[in-house]
């Protein structure tokens, strides 16, 4: 797929740092990635056959086997939130989050959420940048036919929050102010499939 990445531009000195592709990893970490949801996927089906036969030995009144397989269901639930805990960090480690950019793809909305709030909040406390940027992504890999899951959810917590923001590449990508962020960045959002870039 055509990923977005995120780089900076310093302004002071003229170089440019890159980040490694955010939402384009390298082949290892997408196989790991991929391979880590699969396996909660699979857990997941088994907790909630788990957990529909717990309610019907109940129903039954085995009270023994419901707790049983009751008691089997959360223990893979903490199973199954370890291996998206690993998943999330797998996404999250490449990037340099310093350079005032993060990337949402591959995340669960609810992970996306909680490291927004992270990436928002450690900004806006250091205003090191006059503006930020969230890749969100404009939808085209979702399972809703091309219709955004994560932006919506971003937009609707950056607006309850009291930032100010704007759209950007395509709808892809939110620019969030910083206010009285002391240097101008030079965040650029580049789609790597097309190879286009916006200064933003």
């Amino acid at each position: 797929m055509g990923g977005l990445l995120c780089c900076f531009s310093s302004a002071a000195d003229g170089v440019t740092q890159k980040q490694a592709p955010l939402a384009s990893p390298q082949h290892t970490q997408v196989v790991s990635v991929e391979s880590l949801r699969a396996q909660a996927r699979k857990l997941g089906d088994k907790r909630h056959e788990l957990s529909t036969e717990s309610q019907a030995a109940w129903k039954a009144g085995d009270k023994k086997a419901a707790h049983d397989k009751s008691v089997q269901a959360k223990a893979l639930l903490t199973k199954i939130d370890a291996l998206n805990e690993r998943c999330v960090a797998a996404i999250v480690k490449p990037q340099d989050l310093s350079l005032g950019c993060i990337d949402l793809h591959k995340l669960y909305v609810k992970e996306a959420l909680a490291l927004v709030s992270s990436f928002v909040s450690d900004h806006m406390k250091s205003k090191k940048w006059s503006h930020i940027v969230i890749v969100t992504g404009a939808g085209h890999h979702s399972k809703r036919h091309d219709q955004p899951v994560i932006r919506p959810k971003v937009e609707e917590w950056l607006k309850a929050n009291k930032h100010s923001f704007v759209e950007i590449h395509k709808r892809g990508a939110l620019k969030v102010d910083v206010p009285g962020g002391k240097t101008p960045n030079r965040v650029i959002v580049q789609d790597e499939h097309f190879n286009r870039h916006n200064k933003v």
